[in-house]
């Protein structure tokens, strides 16, 4: 049990410290094209930074491989289903009503780094609610 607890706060603290170490990185690389109104593939190590971050809070949640962790990461998995096919969806709205042309590469960057920032989010939602 004590084990447990100690491979659980050595996961929190490198998740902190590599959230941190991404997040840093991902504002400096951000600050110059988002000055000059340009697309950014630092987009996606921010949305990697902040996935980090946010399993410091859920990897005493999740390891522990329970009937309560899986009810977690399933929940989240439904839920992940619909917020992808809508911003699939919004990016065919925003190409076709707008000024706004994106390469394929930057749309997969976009789609990632909702991916990326939307999974753990609503396994902290439901990690706070199970």
């Amino acid at each position: 049990m004590m084990e447990k607890k100690r491979k659980v706060k050595e996961n929190q603290l490198l998740f902190f410290i590599t959230g941190l170490f991404l997040t840093g990185v991902a504002i400096y690389i951000m600050i110059d094209p988002l000055l000059h109104r340009q697309f950014t593939m630092a987009v996606a190590l921010m949305a990697l930074g902040m996935n980090q971050l946010l399993m410091v809070y859920l990897s005493p949640h999740l390891f522990p491989k329970d009937e309560r962790a899986k009810t977690i990461i399933g929940k989240s998995m439904v839920v992940n289903y619909f917020v992808l096919f809508s911003s699939i969806f919004l990016l065919f709205f925003v190409a076709g009503f707008s000024e706004i042309h994106w390469d394929a590469q930057q749309v997969l960057v976009f789609l990632a780094s909702i991916l990326l920032v939307t999974i753990p989010s609503t396994m902290v939602f439901y990690a706070r609610r199970i």
